[in-house]
Protein backbone atom coordinates (compact mmCIF):
# COMPACT_ATOMS: atom_id res chain seq x y z
CA UNK A 1 0.00 0.00 0.00
CA UNK A 2 1.18 3.49 -0.79
CA UNK A 3 1.39 6.43 2.05
CA UNK A 4 1.25 9.88 1.77
CA UNK A 5 3.94 11.95 3.57
CA UNK A 6 3.15 15.26 4.53
CA UNK A 7 6.86 17.04 4.69
CA UNK A 8 5.13 20.10 6.42
CA UNK A 9 3.43 18.51 8.83
CA UNK A 10 6.17 15.79 9.30
CA UNK A 11 9.77 17.12 11.71
CA UNK A 12 12.99 17.54 10.96
CA UNK A 13 14.33 14.34 12.00
CA UNK A 14 11.26 12.42 10.71
CA UNK A 15 12.46 14.16 7.31
CA UNK A 16 15.50 13.04 7.58
CA UNK A 17 14.64 9.38 8.63
CA UNK A 18 13.19 9.18 5.38
CA UNK A 19 15.46 10.46 3.36
CA UNK A 20 18.24 7.90 5.22
CA UNK A 21 19.91 4.41 3.59
CA UNK A 22 21.53 3.23 5.95
CA UNK A 23 24.49 1.34 4.24
CA UNK A 24 23.64 2.23 0.41
CA UNK A 25 26.49 2.43 -2.08
CA UNK A 26 26.37 5.54 -3.51
CA UNK A 27 30.16 5.20 -4.74
CA UNK A 28 29.60 2.04 -6.67
CA UNK A 29 26.60 2.82 -7.95
CA UNK A 30 27.32 6.00 -9.74
CA UNK A 31 30.31 4.81 -11.24
CA UNK A 32 27.80 1.51 -12.60
CA UNK A 33 25.40 4.10 -13.38
CA UNK A 34 27.64 6.83 -15.43
CA UNK A 35 27.96 4.62 -18.37
CA UNK A 36 23.85 4.04 -18.71
CA UNK A 37 23.74 7.41 -18.24
CA UNK A 38 26.23 8.42 -21.16
CA UNK A 39 25.22 5.54 -23.45
CA UNK A 40 21.55 7.41 -23.46
CA UNK A 41 22.58 10.72 -23.53
CA UNK A 42 24.91 9.91 -26.88
CA UNK A 43 22.57 7.72 -28.68
CA UNK A 44 19.03 7.91 -27.47
CA UNK A 45 15.90 5.92 -27.99
CA UNK A 46 18.86 3.68 -30.11
CA UNK A 47 20.56 2.87 -26.34
CA UNK A 48 17.37 2.69 -24.20
CA UNK A 49 16.23 -0.37 -26.42
CA UNK A 50 19.83 -1.95 -26.28
CA UNK A 51 19.73 -1.74 -22.44
CA UNK A 52 16.26 -3.07 -22.44
CA UNK A 53 17.08 -6.04 -24.17
CA UNK A 54 20.48 -6.31 -22.24
CA UNK A 55 19.00 -5.89 -18.72
CA UNK A 56 15.47 -6.91 -19.25
CA UNK A 57 16.17 -9.29 -21.82
CA UNK A 58 13.14 -7.68 -23.98
CA UNK A 59 13.19 -7.06 -27.51
CA UNK A 60 11.18 -4.14 -27.98
CA UNK A 61 10.49 -2.95 -31.55
CA UNK A 62 10.16 0.88 -30.12
CA UNK A 63 9.93 2.98 -27.23
CA UNK A 64 6.71 4.08 -27.78
CA UNK A 65 3.52 2.32 -26.16
CA UNK A 66 0.48 3.22 -28.45
CA UNK A 67 -1.90 5.09 -26.65
CA UNK A 68 -5.05 2.16 -26.63
CA UNK A 69 -2.39 -0.23 -24.64
CA UNK A 70 -1.79 2.73 -22.04
CA UNK A 71 -5.55 3.12 -21.49
CA UNK A 72 -6.20 -0.31 -21.42
CA UNK A 73 -3.86 -0.41 -19.10
CA UNK A 74 -5.01 2.23 -17.25
CA UNK A 75 -8.43 1.15 -16.97
CA UNK A 76 -7.27 -2.18 -15.57
CA UNK A 77 -5.67 -0.30 -12.14
CA UNK A 78 -7.90 0.46 -8.66
CA UNK A 79 -8.41 3.55 -8.33
CA UNK A 80 -7.35 2.91 -4.52
CA UNK A 81 -3.92 2.52 -6.37
CA UNK A 82 -4.03 4.59 -9.21
CA UNK A 83 -4.93 7.87 -6.95
CA UNK A 84 -1.75 7.90 -4.47
CA UNK A 85 0.27 7.34 -8.27
CA UNK A 86 -0.91 10.33 -9.73
CA UNK A 87 -0.32 12.14 -6.62
CA UNK A 88 3.41 11.02 -6.12
CA UNK A 89 4.02 11.72 -9.94
CA UNK A 90 2.49 15.35 -9.37
CA UNK A 91 4.63 16.02 -6.40
CA UNK A 92 7.89 14.51 -8.37
CA UNK A 93 7.66 16.91 -11.26
CA UNK A 94 6.80 19.93 -9.19
CA UNK A 95 9.77 19.02 -7.23
CA UNK A 96 12.16 18.78 -9.42
CA UNK A 97 10.70 20.94 -12.16
CA UNK A 98 13.77 23.29 -11.23
CA UNK A 99 16.24 20.43 -12.56
CA UNK A 100 15.44 20.16 -15.83
CA UNK A 101 16.99 23.47 -17.07
CA UNK A 102 20.09 22.28 -15.72
CA UNK A 103 19.82 18.89 -16.68
CA UNK A 104 21.10 15.46 -14.96
CA UNK A 105 25.23 15.40 -14.73
CA UNK A 106 26.95 12.94 -12.69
Amino acid sequence: MLRTLVLSSMSAAERRAICERQGFPYARLVSEVRPIVNAVRDRGDEAVLELTRKFDGVALPSIEVPPEELAAADARVPMTTLVPLRAAKENIQRFHARDVVKGFEM
